[in-house]
């Protein structure tokens, strides 16, 4: 009972706050009832605080976690300034300890000044400079709209779909910085969603936290796929219907969560499977596509914006298809769109690891001729960085004291990352690579120690466990299952039980062992 009045009542005030106006307005259309319709200035970051509470009240009465026994705490982990603007949404459970306990460390600090600097980047520069862009060339007025040629509003959107990835993901980039500089440790909200190739995919990298929440707290709850096709239709009809209308109270972002359910159900169905046989680059555009119109409605809070923009890409307005001032201004801001465009994959990122890790190996080669095992151990430290955030659980330890070569140590190093990114991009299990990797670093007299990759040998009691319960865990290992937000439910019921049978494979692998000798140590 006091949890649903204390969802009845946050969920009144942010509809109060959020939505009356919008209410009011279709029962003043056709009841005429207000004759006035109110205008509430709406509470920043209301949305994001609103969902935070309501995870903390539903984990506490699910005895998920240990309640807050001091008020003031509960107050800070409510207003906690890094994320409650714009996000991500931040779970209790994730920062409890923290709350209390945390430590400041220099080298988080100094992480968490160089997010920020980061995040600060994409937003004033180049989400700002997107925006300009965008907003001249597809306006807010539909007579404005009409008047531009269709290059125009090709190019306008294009900008469009690129500030409200830069924009929202810097947000993030500077929550997250801020907090590590206090101490406080919260999870991506992105993950390069523009690479994406399917629209499963996508949401799996967008605004993570907002579909973690949707997950755990709406679609598991209702039932989530355990009760058959039809049930789970409705089910993501009505997460997406939530989805749509949490980014605004307006028609137009209730119609774009349901434009997405579409392609979802239609993914589910039948679509993935016939894009899993065709080209990546294919599924991809196929995702770029879709996202991009999709963008176009998110940007039209008028429908009749929307028909007139989606008439004046196809050239129905008697607009044309360029003029001189679209030209001279996608000309003046092509490099910006170049670097966007670049600053949304992974490139950048992937080049300044490979830049960082050379230099590190060359520094200390340079200084000392050789490099020991250890310092090759800490090198190693940022390529399970990288792999944790494509949400592989890996701990890969060099064991030794002896010393290498530099150019055996880049071999190795490059045999690590190589092959183990291998098994990601290619959204298989990463556990062949690494034993062809281990196969091929004992020639080299290095011994390895890991617990990466051989989870699924322990997953299976696990998974069967699952089935006999009624849940669908097929998907552990799919292409969306590859970090964080694709784990299926099974994941959380049985989460100590995993965790246990993969920290109880900490066997060392010793030179001279062959493949089969290594399966063997791991299924004992």
């Amino acid at each position: 009972l006091f949890l649903i009045c204390d969802c009845v009542f946050m969920l009144g005030l942010l509809c109060i706050f959020k939505y009356l106006t919008f209410f009011s307005s279709i029962t003043n259309t056709i009841f005429h009832f207000p004759k006035e319709i109110p205008q509430i200035a709406l509470p920043i970051g209301i949305s994001f605080y609103t969902f935070q509470l309501l995870s903390y009240v539903i984990d506490v009465y699910r005895e998920e976690v240990e309640p807050q026994r001091k008020f003031v705490n509960l107050l800070l982990y409510a207003s906690l300034f890094h994320q409650c603007i714009a996000g991500p949404i931040v779970r209790y459970q994730l920062v409890a300890d923290e709350i209390e306990n945390r430590k400041v460390k220099m080298d988080e600090l100094y992480k968490g000044i160089k997010r920020f600097t980061i995040g600060l980047a994409k937003k004033a520069i180049l989400a700002n400079g997107c925006a300009t862009v965008a907003d001249t060339l597809v306006p807010t007025l539909a007579s404005d709209i009409a008047e531009i040629p269709a290059a125009g509003l090709w190019i306008g959107m294009l900008f469009y779909a690129l500030q409200i990835y830069l924009d929202f993901s810097a947000y993030s980039d500077m929550a997250i910085g801020m907090g590590l500089m206090v101490g406080f440790h919260y999870d991506e909200n992105f993950n390069y969603p523009y690479i994406s190739g399917s629209i499963k995919e996508f949401w799996n990298r967008w605004h993570i936290s907002l579909g973690t929440f949707f997950r755990d707290y709406v679609y598991i709850p209702l039932g989530g796929n355990r009760k058959g096709a039809r049930r789970r239709t409705i089910n993501l009809l009505i997460v997406w219907s939530l989805t749509g209308f949490w980014h605004g109270a307006s028609w137009n972002f209730i119609f774009w969560g349901l434009y997405f359910f579409l392609f979802i159900y239609m993914e589910n169905t039948f679509l993935l499977e016939k894009l899993s046989r065709l080209p990546r680059f294919v599924s991809h555009l196929y995702a770029m596509i879709v996202v991009y119109f999709g963008w176009v409605l998110f940007r039209c809070e008028s429908l009749g914006n929307l028909g007139t923009i989606l008439k004046g890409m196809f050239g129905l307005n008697h607009n044309g298809f360029i003029d001189l001032s679209t030209s001279v201004l996608f000309q003046n801001n092509l490099y910006l769109l170049i670097f966007c465009i670049i600053a949304s994959t992974p490139l950048l990122k992937n080049i300044g690891t490979y830049i960082k890790r050379r230099n590190n190996l060359i520094f200390i080669g340079v200084q000392q001729g050789e490099i020991s095992i250890r310092e090759l151990r800490l090198c190693l430290n940022e390529s399970m960085e990288n792999l944790t955030l494509h949400g592989v659980n890996c701990r890969i330890s060099v064991k030794g004291e002896g010393r290498l070569s530099v150019e055996q140590a880049a071999q190795i190093y490059d045999l690590f990352e190589a092959s183990l990114m291998t098994g990601i991009t290619k959204h298989t299990d990463v556990k062949p690579y690494v034993l062809e990797t281990v196969a091929k670093l004992r020639e080299l007299g290095i011994k390895i120690g890991s617990t990466t990759g051989y989870t699924d040998m322990m997953m299976e009691p696990v998974l069967k466990s699952a089935k006999e319960q009624g849940y669908q865990p097929d998907c552990w290992y799919s292409p969306d299952a590859t970090n964080h937000f694709g784990r299926p439910y099974p994941y959380m019921i049985f989460k100590n039980m995993i965790e246990l049978h993969i920290s109880s494979v900490k066997n060392v692998i010793k030179v001279g062992d062959t493949i089969s000798d290594i399966q063997e140590g791991v299924n004992a």
